[in-house]
């Protein structure tokens, strides 16, 4: 467990430090001066820099974030419901190939999907990443 979370601990240190102790060498494990100038680089606090839209960002990721996971919830749920209560004709052959179309890695789904977004005129927008999320993520 130790080994795992050095990587993030490091990290959330790396925030709080001047650039001299991140690149020190050796490592400097604990912070010696606690600084919040990172955070003010990012925002555009800083002299001479231009803001980068962070909240704007985090925002969006929210909403995609979100509005999939519930989308994909609320159909996966029905789902699984339906799989479970319902008799119908072909349950079996259609839960296999359900089970089998989730053996089909994303990346081999990249290139046709990138296509039809093309074609429809959704690339770069939420709904086109809400879509494949969706559609990767339910069971």
């Amino acid at each position: 467990m130790v080994i795992i979370s050095v990587p993030g601990l490091w990290v959330v240190l790396s925030a709080f430090r001047p650039n001299r102790e991140i690149l020190a060498r050796p490592p400097i494990w604990i912070p010696e001066q606690v600084t919040l100038n990172n955070f003010a680089k990012i925002f555009g606090f800083d002299e001479g820099q231009v803001a980068i839209p962070v909240l704007s960002y985090f925002i969006n990721s929210l909403v995609i974030a979100l509005t999939s996971t519930v989308i994909a919830l609320v159909i996966g749920m029905a789902g699984g419901y339906a799989f479970a209560r319902f008799r119908f004709r072909f349950k079996n052959a259609w839960f296999l190939g359900l089970m089998l179309f989730r053996t089909v890695p994303g990346i081999a789904l990249s290139l046709p999907v990138f296509m039809l977004w093309s074609r429809l005129g959704i690339i770069d927008t939420k709904l086109g990443l809400i879509i494949v999320y969706v559609s990767l993520n339910v069971p």
